[in-house]
């Protein structure tokens, strides 16, 4: 059965790959962020002073979700949040509906979409900078289109060690539709 799994997990991410063309605070308890993922010498690090590329030119992004069905691209989020290590360093685009969640004093920013049943996959936002709301950024429940390079970061839950997906260094544009 996991041999099954896998294999179909693996054929997923081939087709929806093929169909969509494609350190910093923590957020909470004992964490770290994790980097890598592109060839040496192409490694970035935030918050050097440096501005964030613009990404909204497909050449230069790796995987852009935001051409995708719906569908497709919960199914790639999900897979991302489930194990985010092999994606992480990867530049993605994707359009969905920005979500806070306030813990801890701290302000939490997600973009989330939806499949066919209006179930939701969320991934974590970090603007750059102080990682604090950009002005402009729209109220929970706008769509927008986000774009920013993969990360992952650890931290405890139930006394064991989880990776955690994260879109770091994030931009946006309430403009949904980049094929016009």
């Amino acid at each position: 059965m996991k041999k099954l799994f896998a294999l179909l997990l693996a054929l997923l991410t081939l087709f929806a790959l093929a169909a969509c063309g494609g350190g910093e605070e923590s957020p909470a308890g004992d964490e770290s962020l994790t980097r890598g993922g592109l060839p040496e010498g192409e490694q970035t690090e935030t918050g050097s002073g440096e501005e964030s590329p613009t990404l909204l030119d497909p050449a230069d992004l790796d995987w852009d979700l935001s051409i995708c069905q719906p569908e497709e691209a919960f199914h790639e989020i999900e897979h991302y949040n489930i194990d985010p290590s092999g994606y992480v360093g990867l530049r993605l685009r994707v359009t969905g509906e920005v979500s806070r969640y306030e813990s801890h004093d701290r302000t939490f920013y997600y973009i989330g979409v939806r499949d066919e049943d209006g179930c939701i996959e969320n991934l974590e936002l970090r603007f750059p900078g102080d990682g604090s709301e950009p002005a402009g950024f729209p109220e929970d429940g706008s769509i927008v289109t986000v774009w920013g390079r993969m990360g992952a970061y650890e931290t405890q839950r139930d006394g064991k060690s989880v990776l955690c997906a994260v879109l770091t260094d994030v931009q946006f544009t309430t403009q949904t539709d980049f094929r016009d």
